[in-house]
């Protein structure tokens, strides 16, 4: 079995009711900031009043982080390479992706560059911390080690912007391993627009399984859906940071909206630290709104 990577569903509401207008980029950003149309979505501006995710690591399990890059330097942390064993967890050409897992660690906690950080990838919670974790998904299709990795070097958050169709014992109790420790684990739905049709490890009981929405607020074409889905955010057109060197790259999928979930998911529990993994996500939810395109919809 294959595994792949590739709205306001989640935002200033999270936070606190009060805050419900939109932000406008600052006239000084240059196009980069502009194009990432996610963070007037989310109400951005808004949200950084209350929290930017000081304090709050989140791992994030893909195909390596570049640290180096300009608007993520400073907030990667040393990690783990599962490919080669060491600790470098950086890309390599040889994986089918190797820009991906800079884009999802972008997403959560790039903090731009240039004067008042107005250039550049801006991630939803631009302080908190990235554990990256280089997987080794194309030899085993699991995710068990690089979770228990994850728990026992001090995520409070772990993004799985990667999906299997495999069922496996091992990452099912990895993922219990995680929610006994307190650990929140966010994962994209899949991208192969089938209903029902949730990937692992979205699959599994306490994780929190993410679909895409696209700009305009309508589901995203390419976006698995179906009963454990909790939770949209963007996922098309989505700047990010890449490999090598400072790169950027505009991508479509599930695992974006991923990263966007496990950003919040660091907003609340850098501003809420007493709150339990559980509750994390019960807020996320219970906070969601519906698109304007689902007017007449009701709620949960």
């Amino acid at each position: 079995m294959a595994f792949t990577r590739t709205v306001r569903a989640v935002g200033a509401t999270a936070l606190t009711s009060a805050l419900i207008l939109a932000a406008t980029p600052a006239a000084s950003a240059d196009q980069t900031r502009r194009d990432q149309w996610a963070l007037e979505t989310l109400q951005a501006e808004s949200v950084w009043k209350i929290s930017e995710g000081k304090g709050v690591t989140v791992a994030v399990i893909d195909t390596g982080v570049n640290p180096q890059h300009v608007d993520l330097k400073g907030n990667v942390l040393q990690g783990k390479d599962f490919v080669d064993g060491d600790s470098d967890a950086s890309p390599s050409a040889s994986d089918d992706d190797p820009t991906h897992g800079t884009g999802m660690a972008s997403i959560i906690a790039g903090h731009g560059h240039g004067s008042g950080a107005a250039d550049g990838v801006m991630g939803l919670a631009p302080e908190a911390k990235i554990l990256p974790i280089r997987d080794n998904l194309d030899v085993d299709l699991s995710f068990a080690d690089e979770i228990r990795y994850a728990v026992d070097h001090g995520a409070s958050v772990v993004n799985v912007s990667a999906f299997t169709g495999k069922d496996d014992p091992a990452d099912r109790a990895a993922v219990a391993y995680a929610l006994k420790h307190d650990v929140l684990i966010v994962a994209g739905a899949g991208n192969q627009n089938k209903d029902p049709k949730i990937e692992y490890p979205a699959k599994y009981p306490g994780v929190l399984a993410v679909a895409g929405v696209g700009e305009d607020g309508t589901f995203w074409s390419g976006s698995n859906y179906g009963p454990e889905v909790l939770l949209t955010a963007p996922s098309t057109r989505i700047v990010s940071a890449s490999w090598p060197g400072d790169r950027l790259r505009i991508g479509d999928g599930t695992s974006d909206a991923t990263a966007f979930v496990s950003a919040a998911a660091a907003l609340l529990r850098s501003k809420f630290p007493n709150l339990s993994a559980g509750q994390v996500a019960n807020r996320l939810v219970k906070t969601a709104v519906l698109p304007d395109s689902a007017k007449g919809l009701s709620l949960p």
